[in-house]
């Protein structure tokens, strides 16, 4: 009987040692920044074991600035939610920051807008924890030809 006893134990604390390292592996998603919506929570990069991968997007991209006559190149940082499918949250996008240049550090609102419509179009490969697809928080800026 204490030989039973002692197996029976054993096979509890292995057990429970795999649930214990399960759950210490999880790691709940955060509010993406800066609302901190629950319904827009997600993972940052550095908490997933693989971070999206970009498939395609609608960026806009031309010639050097030098060559170009009456534009300009403005650029746009956007965060946004890549979700589990790999295409970006209509509802997480929002703009981090903007510069025309150095000295002039805003964008125009066309850019921004610009920026918002290009971030929609681009299709991801999902982040994942364990080999699950998760929704994972990134920011990415995106170079706008602007009119000047």
């Amino acid at each position: 009987m204490p030989r039973r006893r002692t197996m029976l134990l054993s096979g509890l604390f292995a057990l429970a040692a795999l649930v214990l390292s399960a759950c210490a592996r999880y790691v709940p998603p955060v509010s993406l920044e800066p609302g901190g919506d629950v319904g827009l929570q997600a993972y940052r990069v550095a908490e997933v074991d693989r971070a999206p991968k970009l498939i395609k997007c609608a960026e806009q991209s031309g010639p050097p600035q030098s060559t170009i006559s009456g534009g300009r190149w403005e650029y746009v940082t956007v965060g946004f939610i890549v979700t589990e499918s790999g295409i970006v949250d209509n509802n997480s996008i929002f703009i981090k920051s903007t510069a025309r240049s150095p000295r002039h550090p805003d964008a125009s609102q066309k850019s921004i807008a610009d920026a918002q419509v290009i971030a929609l179009s681009c299709e991801y490969e999902p982040g994942t924890i364990a080999g699950q697809p998760v929704r994972v928080s990134l920011e990415r800026t995106f170079r706008i030809l602007a009119a000047i």
